[in-house]
């Protein structure tokens, strides 16, 4: 969905985009023409601002599944893009029509946002290993400027840290394994082929359910993803579980796909829970089109059932102490 909002009159008008577009990230170029990235067909599309329709698409060189991203536009008009699927940022130049792939030393960083500061610099941070890098845009090589971790984990904390280290600006994250989705060659069954978790990621799972019981939080059922970090971190957590397709990752389906899952997925939430809670192990992206909620790795969403299907409760993440005065 891609729309234009008049803040003093209130007034949106949705911009009509491609089926299976599912934009990303947009950035105003110096004449004033909008830049939109598009996931879902890993096109660079400009927009005019005025009529609010697209002017000229771009397709990207990594094909259909090459997930564009992040997008910023630098003082001179150069447009700045990444493909998420690849190690790769991308300089565009409107005027010529150049388009130039910077290829990047580290992989599967997943770049989620780009800027360009006063000295020229590009700079670009990614989700999977929490990378904060500066890209020289005269050069083909980037250099990382700010290799660090926090050493008590805490969401969003800058100091305190280890040298040599990526930087950690989210809670320890179940996966650490970077990329993102799966690699090539992803087989369903097939935990060999896929991102699985690691000896700290199942701890973490493992300590999730030991946080529930000694909670004395009820359980009477939990579902999963087919995934098999999923199926881990559900049975390491609460010792079974029931696999359940409608759980499966949405991130490379369809939009048709994935809202059909989406519906099933609702109408299970919608009915009474009897005995318990039901818990579901499912995917970030599955959870953000759920609630519209983008949980941190290791973060549950709580929600009940209501008129209206379901509604949130509130968030809360294993390694928090219990209530005082009591559960």
């Amino acid at each position: 969905m891609l729309g234009r909002l008049y803040p003093t009159t209130g007034v949106v008008t949705d911009v009509s985009l491609p089926a299976g577009s599912r934009p990303r990230r947009m950035a105003t170029g110096p004449d004033g023409t909008i830049w939109v990235t598009l996931y879902g067909s890993n096109r660079l599309v400009q927009l005019d601002p005025a009529t609010a329709k697209i002017v000229k698409e771009h397709r990207l060189p990594a094909g259909s599944g090459g997930g564009a991203y992040a997008v910023t536009v630098d003082a001179a008009g150069i447009v700045w893009a990444n493909e998420i699927a690849t190690a790769t940022v991308l300089r565009f130049d409107p005027k010529s029509g150049e388009l130039r792939v910077v290829q990047l030393p580290s992989k599967g960083v997943g770049i989620r946002k780009m800027i360009v500061d006063g000295a020229g610099r590009l700079w670009y941070m990614g989700s999977h290993w929490g990378w904060s890098n500066e890209a020289d845009p005269t050069r083909t090589a980037d250099r990382c400027m700010s290799c660090c971790r926090p050493r008590d984990g805490r969401r969003g904390a800058v100091g305190a840290t280890e040298t040599g280290r990526p930087c950690g600006t989210h809670p320890p994250r179940l996966d650490r394994v970077p990329g993102i989705g799966d690699p090539p060659g992803f087989k369903l069954l097939d935990c060999a082929t896929q991102r699985n978790l690691s000896e700290a990621g199942r701890a973490e799972a493992h300590s999730l359910g030991v946080a529930f019981r000694a909670r004395g939080i009820p359980v009477s059922e939990v579902l999963s993803s087919q995934w098999c970090r999923c199926m881990a971190t559900a049975t390491l957590a609460f010792g079974q579980a029931t696999a359940w397709p409608a759980l499966n990752s949405s991130f490379n389906e369809t939009t048709r796909a994935s809202n059909d899952k989406l519906a099933e997925v609702k109408a299970r939430l919608a009915q009474p829970v009897g005995g318990g809670n039901l818990i579901l192990v499912i995917h970030h992206v599955n959870i953000r089109d759920l609630t519209g909620i983008a949980p941190a790795q290791a973060e549950m969403v709580v929600v009940k059932p209501s008129d209206q299907g379901h509604r949130l409760v509130g968030r809360m993440v294993a390694s928090a102490p219990p209530p005082s005065g009591g559960r």
